[in-house]
């Protein structure tokens, strides 16, 4: 063969593969859509399915604080009812309180004796002396309780000593 002669079979070009990055504008730089598409690929970012940013109307959004701080502030109120029962439990359980103070002071022999059956107690001595030490103790929680002065210590005082108080009574019982 001549190599000036044409030659009957066309010259053979490398076959082309879909590849996975997209074809760019050169102008604008935006991806063209192939026309292969690649199941594994997902679509390339077109203005149709980016996503768009949540317009918020102003008043929208200030009614909403607003009624948040309205719901917020009945929560927090409490109710003619709620006060209600906040002072029956506290006069309640003042009560308790200052009627056992008021009857240690009258009658302590009725204590004494109650000291002196428990092996506890009776083994410390200073019966008298812990009777004075109740009486007053009684008295205070009585007028905390009726207080309201920080409420939660005084509650946890006062079911400290019904412990230790229901703790001797039990003892008594068994001996």
């Amino acid at each position: 063969m001549n190599p000036t002669e044409p030659s009957s079979t066309p010259p053979q070009t490398p076959p082309t593969y879909p590849s996975n990055t997209p074809e760019v504008s050169p102008r604008s730089n935006v991806p063209i859509a192939s026309s292969v598409s690649d199941p594994l690929t997902p679509p390339a970012p077109t203005i149709e399915n980016s996503p768009q940013p949540a317009l918020v109307n102003p008043s929208q959004s200030q009614q909403n604080t607003v009624t948040q701080a309205v719901i917020d502030k009945k929560l927090s109120e409490d109710t003619l009812f709620d006060k209600l029962l906040s002072w029956t439990f506290r006069i309640g359980f003042a009560s308790i309180f200052l009627v056992n103070a008021v009857y240690a002071a009258i009658h302590p022999n009725d204590f004494v004796s109650l000291l002196q059956n428990n092996p506890i107690t009776n083994a410390i001595g200073f019966t008298d002396f812990m009777v004075k030490i109740a009486m007053v103790n009684d008295l205070l929680l009585g007028v905390f309780l009726l207080g309201g002065w920080r409420k939660k210590y005084v509650y946890a005082w006062a079911g400290a000593w019904l412990l230790l108080v229901a703790g001797l009574k039990i003892i008594n019982l068994f001996i």
